[in-house]
């Protein structure tokens, strides 16, 4: 697994690591200082060596399906949204001369 000791190189295609075109490449990405980490992310966002178009293609729905799941979550909905489940609250017995207009669908 990734991020486990000794499971081997981050990058995607086995041996690009070792002709050295990307130095973060060599180690895993979990042993990687923050700033390593991003470097290789940013690197992957773009598509530059040793990464290839089919790798940001994979990198780019991982980052949408990993924003999906945490906007359609509890937390991310009610932490970050601000998600109201009832916008304005539940007014019941209300008189129809208050409510004003009404709309027939």
């Amino acid at each position: 697994m990734l991020g486990q000791k000794g499971a081997g190189p981050v990058c995607p295609r086995p041996g690009a690591h070792r002709r050295g075109r990307h130095a973060a490449a060599r180690k895993n990405f979990i042993s990687l200082k923050p700033a390593g980490q991003a470097e290789l992310l940013r690197a992957l966002d773009a598509t530059s060596a040793p990464f290839t178009k089919a790798d940001h293609d994979f990198f780019i729905q991982l980052k949408s399906l990993t924003l999906f799941a945490y906007y359609t979550s509890e937390a991310g909905a009610t932490l970050e949204l601000n998600y109201v489940p009832v916008p304005g609250g539940f007014k019941g017995n209300v008189a129809s001369a208050t409510v004003g207009r009404r709309w027939a669908l």
